[in-house]
């Protein structure tokens, strides 16, 4: 069974990289890149996280966030891998912060598979 993984830029968040080091590297920033996965194989159509929705949210309330047009999600879906939301089969999300579960409604046709909680 093949299985293909094309990986789509969603934009980046710009935050203190002590957020991310603890407690190291206090008042330096940085860059992070984010990411989805489209995944095809087997007849599926999966993507793993469905990034940021309201940049405008996400700059008043997190952090300064950049995402350029071709990196909104479904115009990241159709440039990426020609799919459009309603193509999805499985949406996964990794865990629901909201730069890894914000498009989630767009995806009405698809299944969703989160962790339970314990």
């Amino acid at each position: 069974m093949n299985w293909t993984i094309t990986t789509l830029k969603m934009g980046e968040l710009t935050v203190e990289k002590s957020s991310l080091t603890y407690l190291h590297n206090i008042g330096e920033i940085v860059s992070i890149p984010v990411w989805a996965f489209a995944i095809e194989g087997n007849g599926m159509k999966i993507l793993v996280d469905t990034g940021i929705h309201d940049q405008q949210w996400v700059e008043e309330n997190v952090t300064s966030c950049q995402i350029n047009s071709d990196e909104h999600i479904k115009n990241a879906l159709k440039k990426g891998v020609g799919w459009d939301p309603e193509d999805v089969d499985i949406v996964i999300n990794t865990h629901l912060h909201y730069d890894h579960c914000g498009n989630n409604s767009l995806f009405r046709n698809a299944k969703f598979v989160v962790q339970k909680k314990k």
